[in-house]
């Protein structure tokens, strides 16, 4: 039998390192926030620093505080934006505070979430739109409804999400098809003598 040695004071370095992580993200937001970095109001920098605020509680396992700085951080943001604003931010932090609520196994709070962070994503990026947030939305509900046992609609979620990750695919590739190298494309001075004789 092997035995694990606890010690009781001495975090771990999993402990050390997680908390290390939200330091970085809380002084980073800090700095945003003082010298008026990126542009933003007082508000949204709050706004800014409360959602990673939020983000470093749910890392750090603390559900329950990242639940309420999601919702503050959501508060803030439409008092900056209007209370029916369509904004990408807000949709993310009502993401987080589904995603909380998923890992919390409070099923109803979670899917209420997801339904209106991906209804925002939608309104704001197009209904077409396969963008990375609206990805992980489909993912995390497909677990969702198969934590639930509910498997048909679960597979309803991963066919959606595998089709627009096969359009996002399919878009990057005429993306880079449409790129051309310099020079590419035009005639060389090769192929322009031959044409001349």
């Amino acid at each position: 039998m092997i035995k694990k040695s606890v010690s009781f004071g001495q975090p771990s370095r999993a402990e050390l390192a997680t908390a290390a992580a939200h330091e970085n993200t809380i002084t980073r937001a800090m700095n945003d926030l003082a010298h008026g970095h990126l542009g933003f109001s007082p508000k949204q920098a709050l706004a800014k620093l409360v959602y990673d605020l939020a983000r470093a509680m749910l890392d750090g396992g603390q559900l329950d505080a990242a639940v309420l700085n999601y919702e503050e951080a959501i508060r803030i943001y439409r008092d900056v934006y209007g209370e029916d604003a369509q904004r990408v931010e807000i949709a993310r932090a009502i993401f987080g505070s589904g995603l909380a609520l998923q890992m919390q196994e409070n099923w109803g709070g979670s899917k209420v979430c997801y339904d209106e962070a991906l209804a925002m994503l939608r309104a704001v990026r197009g209904q077409d739109t396969c963008c990375r947030d609206v990805l992980t939305i489909l993912n995390n509900m497909a677990i969702l409804f198969e934590e639930q046992g509910e498997k048909v609609v679960s597979k309803a979620y991963y066919e959606e999400l595998d089709a627009r990750r096969e359009a996002a695919a399919s878009r990057r590739q005429r993306q880079r098809q449409r790129i051309r190298r310099p020079g590419e494309g035009e005639p060389t001075i090769a192929s322009r003598l031959r044409a001349a004789r």
